[in-house]
């Protein structure tokens, strides 16, 4: 995200930048639907609004701010971000410029893709420090 404007979003070429950050918040009751919600302006949920397009939104949340991560099919873990309300939009990097994000409806295609990166690695591990038997 750019700035606090609704489509004050983007990408950042060649730059690691913590607005860059995202999270996926799972609706309650729709199952794989999420709020994709700024790091760094954590009121600003992606909105996907008709007659507008893809928008940053602060304020109720409203169906059309949810999306599904729909896999590239392809094993390499890219992905579909497709809205829940408009099943046939995706958001989409539309030019070569960090301004050039929005939505597109119809057939799949390459800048439709996402590549999801986490923002942590975790390893896991267990211990036994007690056992107990009777």
């Amino acid at each position: 995200q750019i700035g606090t404007g609704a489509t004050s979003f983007g990408t950042y070429n060649f730059e690691i930048n913590d607005k860059q950050l995202w999270r996926f918040e799972p609706h309650p009751q729709k199952k794989g639907c999420y709020f994709i919600i700024n790091e760094a302006y954590d009121y600003y949920r992606f909105a996907l609004k008709m007659g507008t397009g893809l928008v940053v939104y602060k304020g109720p949340y409203w169906d059309d701010q949810l999306f599904k991560l729909v896999p590239s099919g392809k094993k390499d873990d890219y992905y579909y971000i497709t809205s829940c309300t408009y099943p046939d939009y995706k958001i989409a990097k539309k030019g070569p410029n960090d301004n050039q994000v929005g939505s597109t409806n119809g057939a799949k295609n390459d800048n439709q893709l996402w590549k999801l990166v986490p923002r942590f690695a975790a390893d896991v591990y267990t211990d036994e420090i007690f056992h107990y038997d009777n």
